[in-house]
């Protein structure tokens, strides 16, 4: 199977139609940060941003080992097709409603 590959501004784009759609009511922030991660911010409850981690978790580039400090790629199915997604992390900046 062939892997789709999706540049980090590509994968941001992704991001923000997909936050979009989930979350209507919702005005977020989606920018790429530095060469390869893209910060997500918006103004919601903390029920809103565990939603919003569990949502854009789906669409990192890589995961973090620890035990081993190395960097992991990941892919993804997405409708039937392997995907891979330019960035590498993807930060949640929640600020909580008052």
């Amino acid at each position: 199977m062939e892997t789709t590959y999706y540049s980090t501004t590509e994968t941001a784009k992704i991001i923000r139609k997909e936050l979009k759609r989930v979350f209507p009511w919702i005005k977020f922030s989606v920018r790429k940060s530095g060469h390869n991660s893209i910060r997500v911010g918006f103004t919601g409850t903390r029920d809103e941003g565990h939603m919003v981690n569990l949502l854009v978790r789906e669409y990192r580039g890589c995961d973090f080992d620890g035990m081993t400090d190395s960097k992991n790629y990941l892919t993804h199915e997405k409708n039937g097709q392997r995907v891979s997604y330019g960035a590498d992390f993807i930060f949640v900046d929640l600020e909580v409603a008052a």
